[in-house]
Protein backbone atom coordinates (compact mmCIF):
# COMPACT_ATOMS: atom_id res chain seq x y z
CA UNK A 1 0.00 0.00 0.00
CA UNK A 2 1.27 3.34 -0.83
CA UNK A 3 1.59 6.50 0.99
CA UNK A 4 -1.48 8.06 -0.34
CA UNK A 5 -3.46 5.05 0.16
CA UNK A 6 -6.01 3.93 3.11
CA UNK A 7 -7.68 0.70 3.92
CA UNK A 8 -10.67 0.40 5.72
CA UNK A 9 -12.29 -1.69 7.52
CA UNK A 10 -15.66 -0.84 8.32
CA UNK A 11 -16.59 -3.47 10.45
CA UNK A 12 -13.45 -2.99 12.37
CA UNK A 13 -14.48 0.14 12.71
CA UNK A 14 -17.62 -0.84 13.64
CA UNK A 15 -16.39 -3.25 16.46
CA UNK A 16 -14.11 -0.50 18.06
CA UNK A 17 -16.62 1.72 18.19
CA UNK A 18 -19.06 -0.40 20.26
CA UNK A 19 -15.47 -1.82 22.25
CA UNK A 20 -14.77 1.95 22.99
CA UNK A 21 -18.57 2.36 24.06
CA UNK A 22 -18.58 -0.56 26.16
CA UNK A 23 -15.46 0.10 28.09
CA UNK A 24 -16.76 3.71 28.71
CA UNK A 25 -20.06 2.45 30.12
CA UNK A 26 -18.44 -0.20 32.32
CA UNK A 27 -15.89 2.41 33.80
CA UNK A 28 -19.07 4.60 34.23
CA UNK A 29 -20.58 1.82 36.30
CA UNK A 30 -17.47 1.47 38.25
CA UNK A 31 -17.19 5.10 38.71
CA UNK A 32 -21.05 5.50 40.15
CA UNK A 33 -20.30 2.92 42.43
CA UNK A 34 -17.18 4.13 43.73
CA UNK A 35 -18.60 7.56 44.05
CA UNK A 36 -21.30 5.97 46.48
CA UNK A 37 -18.57 4.45 48.60
CA UNK A 38 -17.14 8.13 48.74
CA UNK A 39 -20.77 9.38 49.67
CA UNK A 40 -20.70 7.00 52.53
CA UNK A 41 -17.06 7.67 53.71
CA UNK A 42 -17.64 11.86 53.14
CA UNK A 43 -20.56 11.07 55.71
CA UNK A 44 -18.87 9.28 58.41
CA UNK A 45 -15.52 10.64 58.39
CA UNK A 46 -14.30 14.21 59.30
CA UNK A 47 -11.15 16.02 60.38
CA UNK A 48 -8.82 17.85 58.07
CA UNK A 49 -7.18 14.75 56.46
CA UNK A 50 -10.97 13.89 55.20
CA UNK A 51 -11.73 17.41 53.80
CA UNK A 52 -7.88 16.60 51.96
CA UNK A 53 -8.57 13.64 51.22
CA UNK A 54 -12.45 13.96 49.48
CA UNK A 55 -11.06 17.20 47.72
CA UNK A 56 -8.62 15.34 46.11
CA UNK A 57 -11.16 13.00 44.99
CA UNK A 58 -13.67 15.64 44.07
CA UNK A 59 -10.36 16.72 41.55
CA UNK A 60 -9.84 13.20 40.31
CA UNK A 61 -13.60 12.28 39.68
CA UNK A 62 -14.04 15.44 37.64
CA UNK A 63 -11.14 14.19 35.53
CA UNK A 64 -12.41 11.09 35.47
CA UNK A 65 -15.93 12.06 33.79
CA UNK A 66 -13.67 14.32 31.48
CA UNK A 67 -11.85 11.32 30.12
CA UNK A 68 -15.46 9.39 29.77
CA UNK A 69 -16.90 12.24 27.65
CA UNK A 70 -13.39 11.92 25.56
CA UNK A 71 -13.84 8.10 25.59
CA UNK A 72 -17.18 8.11 24.37
CA UNK A 73 -16.72 10.76 22.00
CA UNK A 74 -14.04 8.18 20.18
CA UNK A 75 -16.91 5.81 20.32
CA UNK A 76 -19.19 7.42 18.04
CA UNK A 77 -16.65 8.82 16.07
CA UNK A 78 -15.01 5.54 14.96
CA UNK A 79 -19.08 4.93 14.30
CA UNK A 80 -19.30 7.95 12.35
CA UNK A 81 -16.32 6.80 9.97
CA UNK A 82 -17.95 3.31 9.55
CA UNK A 83 -20.90 4.60 8.44
CA UNK A 84 -19.13 7.38 6.19
CA UNK A 85 -16.95 5.08 4.23
CA UNK A 86 -20.14 2.50 3.77
CA UNK A 87 -21.96 5.12 2.75
CA UNK A 88 -19.04 6.08 -0.12
CA UNK A 89 -18.42 2.27 -1.09
CA UNK A 90 -21.85 1.65 -1.30
CA UNK A 91 -21.90 5.19 -3.61
CA UNK A 92 -18.93 3.99 -5.45
CA UNK A 93 -20.30 0.28 -6.00
CA UNK A 94 -23.87 1.93 -7.45
CA UNK A 95 -21.66 4.39 -9.97
CA UNK A 96 -19.89 1.27 -11.72
CA UNK A 97 -22.70 -0.39 -11.65
CA UNK A 98 -24.43 2.36 -13.65
CA UNK A 99 -21.61 1.93 -16.07
CA UNK A 100 -22.66 -1.60 -17.07
CA UNK A 101 -23.68 -2.06 -20.81
CA UNK A 102 -27.26 -1.46 -21.47
CA UNK A 103 -29.13 -5.31 -21.83
CA UNK A 104 -26.80 -6.77 -18.89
Amino acid sequence: MGANELRVYCAELTRASRDTTGAADEIEGLRRKLGTQMGDLRRTWTGQAATAYLNVWSEIDEECEAMLADLRWIGESLSAAANAYAHMESNGANAFRALEPPGM
